[in-house]
């Protein structure tokens, strides 16, 4: 089982997408949009590595679909060198839609409002620095609810009494943005328009450092008095697009492609 696809506005993993200066969105909805713009950042064996400088980081251009003012889902695996000093993971806006900063404290704060003195800001705590670590942020308009889960378990929520933050343009930063440029490795950014439930979370962690987008939309066909797969979807990493197989033979309880 790969992970939930059902409102993925904005996908970026190291492992697929990178192609020279330019972070590809693989949010198979989004495919060929919010594609990000790469200033420094280094890809490398286990992630996209980010040295901490002012001028390091991947741009997305501001757009309607990353102006997420009600429920939403950020999940960010990354492991930051250094505790100090503080810096943005990912940036929107911190009294707008969306702000994540490491703290000096092993912590993860996500930030977000409706005006530059009126925000909320809540906090993931208990992360080491040089530790790979899946932090995700969600926000429930209908429950009224913010919290996080850390590495796949429900962490903390709070009362949110912003529900709703408001619309900026600002671009979305990946490794800089509100505070000092972050340094370590992201292996992987996901942004969804809507509250995953504590069992999506759960399954998007147990594909770990993979990129888990898997075959869908299946077309079946009736062969000896059972429906099987006939043409399957398929992710092709070397093109970042959806192509059809056309499944050949059934061989020892599979289709294989023709």
């Amino acid at each position: 089982m790969g992970i939930v696809t059902d409102g993925l506005v904005a996908y970026y993993h190291y492992k697929q997408g990178v192609n020279g200066a330019t972070w590809n969105n693989i949010a198979p909805a989004n495919v060929g949009k919010l594609n990000g713009a790469i200033a420094g950042a280094v890809l490398q064996a286990n992630g996209m590595y980010f040295d901490g400088l002012s001028g390091t980081k991947v741009t997305v251009l501001n757009d309607p679909l990353l102006q997420i003012t009600n429920n939403i889902t950020i999940e960010v695996i990354f492991s930051s060198d250094t505790l100090a000093p503080r810096t943005s993971l990912l940036h929107k806006n911190y009294n707008g839609e969306y702000s994540l900063v490491w703290e000096t404290t092993g912590g993860l704060n996500a930030y977000w409002g409706t005006t530059a003195t009126l925000y909320n800001v809540h906090g993931m705590a208990g992360v080491n620095a040089a530790t790979l670590t899946t932090g995700t942020f969600r926000r429930n308009l209908a429950a009224t609810t913010a919290g996080w889960v850390k590495n796949g378990i429900p962490y903390s929520s709070i009362a949110d009494t912003k529900p709703t933050a408001r619309t900026t343009t600002g671009d979305l930063l990946i490794g800089n943005g509100y505070v000092a440029g972050f340094k370590g490795i992201i292996v992987a950014v996901r942004i969804y328009n809507r509250a995953l439930s504590d069992a999506e979370v759960a399954q998007n962690y147990a594909v770990g450092n993979e990129v888990g987008l898997v075959a869908s939309k299946i077309v079946r066909a009736y062969d000896g008095g059972i429906w099987k797969p006939a043409v399957v979807r398929k992710y092709d990493v070397g093109s970042s697009t959806w192509k059809a197989i056309k499944m050949g033979a059934y061989v020892n309880g599979s289709w294989i492609e023709s």
